[in-house]
Protein backbone atom coordinates (compact mmCIF):
# COMPACT_ATOMS: atom_id res chain seq x y z
CA UNK A 1 0.00 0.00 0.00
CA UNK A 2 1.89 3.61 -0.83
CA UNK A 3 -0.02 5.86 1.50
CA UNK A 4 1.03 9.30 0.82
CA UNK A 5 -0.06 10.77 4.09
CA UNK A 6 -1.69 9.48 7.63
CA UNK A 7 -3.60 11.92 9.94
CA UNK A 8 -6.05 12.04 13.05
CA UNK A 9 -9.11 14.25 12.81
CA UNK A 10 -11.17 13.92 15.66
CA UNK A 11 -9.48 10.82 16.85
CA UNK A 12 -10.46 9.15 13.78
CA UNK A 13 -7.70 7.74 11.49
CA UNK A 14 -7.43 9.18 8.01
CA UNK A 15 -5.01 8.34 5.15
CA UNK A 16 -4.44 9.03 1.44
CA UNK A 17 -3.17 6.60 -0.90
CA UNK A 18 -2.70 5.66 -4.46
CA UNK A 19 -5.46 3.29 -5.47
CA UNK A 20 -4.68 0.05 -7.47
CA UNK A 21 -7.19 -2.38 -8.78
CA UNK A 22 -6.90 -4.27 -5.55
CA UNK A 23 -8.78 -1.05 -4.21
CA UNK A 24 -12.55 -2.23 -6.44
CA UNK A 25 -14.15 -3.37 -3.16
CA UNK A 26 -13.30 0.33 -1.11
CA UNK A 27 -14.04 2.08 -4.19
CA UNK A 28 -17.90 -0.13 -4.90
CA UNK A 29 -18.72 0.57 -1.35
CA UNK A 30 -17.92 4.00 -1.02
CA UNK A 31 -20.13 4.59 -4.46
CA UNK A 32 -22.98 3.67 -2.76
CA UNK A 33 -22.95 5.87 -0.05
CA UNK A 34 -22.96 8.53 -2.76
CA UNK A 35 -26.46 10.27 -2.97
CA UNK A 36 -28.35 10.52 -6.18
CA UNK A 37 -26.89 14.18 -5.60
CA UNK A 38 -23.59 13.66 -5.40
CA UNK A 39 -23.67 10.67 -8.05
CA UNK A 40 -25.06 13.73 -10.60
CA UNK A 41 -22.26 16.37 -9.45
CA UNK A 42 -19.27 13.62 -10.67
CA UNK A 43 -21.11 12.00 -13.50
CA UNK A 44 -23.69 14.74 -14.97
CA UNK A 45 -26.18 12.27 -15.23
CA UNK A 46 -28.07 10.23 -12.80
CA UNK A 47 -26.29 6.86 -12.01
CA UNK A 48 -27.42 4.09 -10.20
CA UNK A 49 -24.50 1.76 -10.18
CA UNK A 50 -21.00 1.32 -11.39
CA UNK A 51 -21.01 -1.01 -14.03
CA UNK A 52 -17.83 -3.69 -13.91
CA UNK A 53 -15.97 -2.22 -17.36
CA UNK A 54 -16.68 1.23 -15.59
CA UNK A 55 -15.07 0.04 -12.10
CA UNK A 56 -12.10 -1.58 -13.92
CA UNK A 57 -11.59 1.67 -16.21
CA UNK A 58 -11.28 3.29 -12.83
CA UNK A 59 -8.86 1.12 -11.08
CA UNK A 60 -6.28 -0.08 -14.50
CA UNK A 61 -4.25 3.13 -13.82
CA UNK A 62 -0.38 3.63 -14.53
CA UNK A 63 0.09 6.46 -12.32
CA UNK A 64 1.71 8.44 -14.87
CA UNK A 65 -0.96 9.10 -17.89
CA UNK A 66 -3.80 7.69 -15.33
CA UNK A 67 -3.53 8.77 -11.51
CA UNK A 68 -5.46 7.96 -8.95
CA UNK A 69 -5.66 9.01 -5.01
CA UNK A 70 -7.90 7.94 -2.08
CA UNK A 71 -9.01 9.29 1.16
CA UNK A 72 -9.67 6.43 3.28
CA UNK A 73 -10.66 6.47 7.31
CA UNK A 74 -9.48 3.15 8.92
CA UNK A 75 -11.40 1.91 11.61
CA UNK A 76 -12.00 -1.63 13.50
CA UNK A 77 -8.94 -2.95 10.60
CA UNK A 78 -10.89 -1.95 7.76
CA UNK A 79 -10.34 0.27 4.95
CA UNK A 80 -13.29 2.80 4.80
CA UNK A 81 -13.27 4.80 1.16
CA UNK A 82 -14.04 8.40 1.81
CA UNK A 83 -13.22 10.29 -1.71
CA UNK A 84 -11.16 10.01 -4.76
CA UNK A 85 -9.70 12.42 -7.37
CA UNK A 86 -8.36 11.09 -10.40
CA UNK A 87 -6.83 12.53 -13.17
CA UNK A 88 -6.40 11.22 -17.20
CA UNK A 89 -4.04 12.90 -19.14
CA UNK A 90 -5.44 14.10 -22.69
CA UNK A 91 -4.01 11.75 -25.72
CA UNK A 92 -4.37 15.22 -27.99
CA UNK A 93 -2.95 17.64 -25.36
CA UNK A 94 -0.14 15.32 -23.84
CA UNK A 95 0.33 18.53 -20.83
CA UNK A 96 -3.52 18.68 -20.09
CA UNK A 97 -5.50 16.25 -18.07
CA UNK A 98 -9.16 15.55 -17.18
CA UNK A 99 -10.14 15.47 -13.12
CA UNK A 100 -12.46 13.87 -11.02
CA UNK A 101 -13.08 14.27 -7.69
CA UNK A 102 -15.94 12.75 -5.42
CA UNK A 103 -16.28 12.87 -1.68
CA UNK A 104 -19.07 10.53 0.32
CA UNK A 105 -21.84 13.13 1.09
CA UNK A 106 -20.86 12.44 5.17
CA UNK A 107 -17.46 13.76 4.61
CA UNK A 108 -18.17 16.77 2.36
CA UNK A 109 -17.18 20.00 3.13
CA UNK A 110 -14.15 19.02 6.04
CA UNK A 111 -11.69 19.85 3.60
CA UNK A 112 -11.19 16.25 2.05
CA UNK A 113 -11.69 17.42 -1.38
CA UNK A 114 -8.56 20.26 -1.16
CA UNK A 115 -6.45 18.46 0.13
CA UNK A 116 -6.52 15.82 -2.10
CA UNK A 117 -6.46 18.54 -5.19
CA UNK A 118 -3.65 19.25 -3.54
CA UNK A 119 -2.07 15.62 -3.21
CA UNK A 120 -3.12 15.48 -7.17
CA UNK A 121 -1.15 18.66 -8.41
CA UNK A 122 2.24 17.89 -6.59
CA UNK A 123 1.82 14.22 -8.48
CA UNK A 124 0.71 16.22 -11.97
CA UNK A 125 3.28 18.33 -12.00
CA UNK A 126 5.72 15.78 -11.26
CA UNK A 127 4.22 13.60 -14.47
CA UNK A 128 4.53 16.78 -16.43
CA UNK A 129 0.80 18.03 -16.29
CA UNK A 130 0.70 21.92 -16.74
CA UNK A 131 -3.12 22.42 -16.63
CA UNK A 132 -5.92 20.00 -15.36
CA UNK A 133 -9.30 20.83 -16.82
CA UNK A 134 -12.29 20.25 -14.61
CA UNK A 135 -16.09 19.65 -15.74
CA UNK A 136 -18.48 21.18 -13.19
CA UNK A 137 -22.10 21.36 -13.68
CA UNK A 138 -23.29 25.04 -13.13
CA UNK A 139 -25.14 24.44 -9.98
CA UNK A 140 -21.87 22.64 -7.83
CA UNK A 141 -21.39 25.68 -6.14
CA UNK A 142 -19.34 23.93 -3.19
CA UNK A 143 -16.84 22.02 -6.35
CA UNK A 144 -16.67 25.60 -7.90
CA UNK A 145 -15.90 27.52 -4.47
CA UNK A 146 -13.09 24.47 -3.81
CA UNK A 147 -11.20 24.96 -7.34
CA UNK A 148 -11.25 28.91 -6.83
CA UNK A 149 -8.76 28.12 -4.07
CA UNK A 150 -6.31 27.22 -6.89
CA UNK A 151 -4.77 29.27 -9.78
CA UNK A 152 -7.84 28.84 -12.17
CA UNK A 153 -9.89 30.13 -14.99
CA UNK A 154 -13.57 29.33 -15.60
CA UNK A 155 -15.38 29.28 -18.36
CA UNK A 156 -19.58 28.26 -19.31
CA UNK A 157 -20.35 26.35 -21.35
CA UNK A 158 -23.62 25.91 -23.30
CA UNK A 159 -24.32 22.15 -21.98
CA UNK A 160 -24.90 23.45 -18.24
CA UNK A 161 -21.66 23.26 -16.76
CA UNK A 162 -18.47 25.14 -15.84
CA UNK A 163 -15.03 24.56 -17.81
CA UNK A 164 -12.49 25.24 -14.76
CA UNK A 165 -8.51 25.08 -15.80
CA UNK A 166 -6.33 24.72 -13.00
CA UNK A 167 -2.72 25.74 -14.15
CA UNK A 168 -0.17 23.96 -12.29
Amino acid sequence: MDILENTMINGRHFYFKLLTIKDKNTLLNGFKKLSSLSKLYRFHRPKGTLTEKETNYFLNIDNYNHLAIGAVEKKDDKEYGIGLIRYIREHNNFKNAEVGLTIIDDYQNRGFGTQLYKKLLVYAKKNGIKTLTNHVLNYNIFMIKLLEKFNSVSQKQHDGTTKIIVTI
